[in-house]
């Protein structure tokens, strides 16, 4: 009986884990000279397969900077709430706030190449 309480409350613990994994990965910003606005995305982690898609959507001058986090919902939400103003879409912000958005995103993810990203993309 002990033992098959046990398998209970471990049962139960797993979907916990599994709810805080989901959370775990990265906020990432894409734009492209070739559009006029920034795109916010959320995923597990930038892959061969994020890049191809958005080289596809955005063109061969896609740059795509990322961020990463352990609740990547609730940075997306502050996010949205920070820059409501400059918002399109739930996804889509104004280009010309790029630089405030990297800086926002590392400093709240604690990135410490801030000014290295920024150089890359051109931003200065």
């Amino acid at each position: 009986m002990n033992e098959t309480m046990y398998e209970s409350q471990k049962n139960q613990a797993l979907p916990n884990q599994e709810m805080t994994n989901k959370n775990v990965g990265c906020v990432y910003l894409v734009t492209s000279k070739d559009i006029e606005v920034v795109k916010l995305g959320l995923c597990k982690e930038i892959d061969e397969n994020i890049r191809n898609k958005c080289t596809a959507w955005y063109g061969k001058s896609t740059q795509i900077i990322s961020f990463d986090c352990t609740n990547k919902k609730r940075l997306k939400q502050k996010f949205q709430s920070t820059f409501r103003e400059q918002m399109n879409t739930p996804s889509l912000f104004t280009k010309e706030k790029l630089i405030d958005y990297v800086k926002f995103l590392s400093s709240i993810t604690k990135t410490s190449d801030v000014e290295e990203q920024i150089q890359y993309m051109n931003l200065k």
